[in-house]
């Protein structure tokens, strides 16, 4: 009965081991060069308004968040905000265009690079950043 329970053990011990590198194996495809994905994300800060008396290097609490690859770009709106005129440029180009919340996702030049992004929301609002291609 000994040598039973022993056995049984053994067996289990084996079928265990052979999980765990199988399960160890297929997290290790899991990080292949094939999972990368083709954008970058960019928060971009309320500019501020050096004219209203705020707090010194107060961070923006309001920021527009977006998503960019080669040739796109697609904007997550925060509340009460619902278009926003892009302009992206630098010492040689200079490009804009409009996204709304009905059409966030627009198409841009393939762009190599440091950037500036500039966003001017329906309400007047600035919000400003670098963005890196």
């Amino acid at each position: 009965m000994a040598k039973s329970i022993l056995s049984t053990m053994s067996k289990f011990k084996l079928y265990l081991t052979i999980l765990l590198c199988t399960l160890s194996g297929l997290s290790v495809l899991a990080d292949s060069e094939g999972d990368k994905k083709d954008y970058s994300k960019l928060t971009i800060p309320q500019k501020r308004n050096n004219n209203l008396p705020t707090r010194p290097n107060a961070p923006s609490h309001i920021f527009i968040e977006c998503e960019y690859g080669d040739g796109f770009m697609k904007f997550l709106f925060p509340d009460g905000i619902y278009s926003l005129s892009v302009r992206i440029y630098n010492e040689l180009d200079n490009w804009w265009g409009i996204a709304t919340t009905e059409e966030s996702y627009i198409e841009i030049p393939s762009f190599n690079g440091e950037y500036i992004i500039e966003c001017t929301s329906d309400d007047g609002r600035i919000f400003s950043g670098e963005i890196f291609f």
